[in-house]
């Protein structure tokens, strides 16, 4: 696949900026709670866990360090230095982190602040992969 070439390139930078914030955050929260499994450090509770097979939050950290910290990471230089895979990736990124946060709703009930914002952030990621530049031909 080729990249469009566009004179303007700010939804590509847009896209790869937000990609890093994203694992930025991932390798933060994952970290944390590999650090604190409790949950306790970044103040969830642990009866969040109590419908769950798991008993701490070491799992959701490895996931969290790996599949939103480091994965967004490489995606995002993969889209700088405009490998084939990169758009496809970036758009199942954006996915996976709508349903990570579906799934987080559809168990505990009515969305925190946090899980909006990430969202959002996850169709962002979706919607700006299909504007102009972005999109390989």
């Amino acid at each position: 696949m080729k990249f469009q070439k566009s004179a303007n390139p700010i939804f590509k930078y847009i896209l790869i900026f937000i990609l890093i914030l994203l694992g930025l955050g991932g390798l933060a929260g994952g970290g944390i709670m590999l650090m604190d499994p409790s949950g306790a450090m970044i103040g969830l509770p642990s009866d969040m866990l109590k419908e769950l097979p798991i008993l701490n939050f070491i799992l959701p950290g490895f996931f969290l360090v790996g599949v939103m910290g480091i994965a967004p990471l490489m995606i995002a230089f993969a889209l700088w230095k405009r490998l084939s895979w990169a758009w496809s990736m970036a758009v199942g990124q954006g996915v996976v982190l709508v349903l990570w946060i579906c799934l987080q709703i559809l168990l505990w009930g009515a969305p925190a602040g946090i899980q909006i914002l990430y969202l959002v952030w996850g169709f962002a990621i979706v919607a700006v992969c299909f504007l102009p530049g972005v999109k390989p031909k």
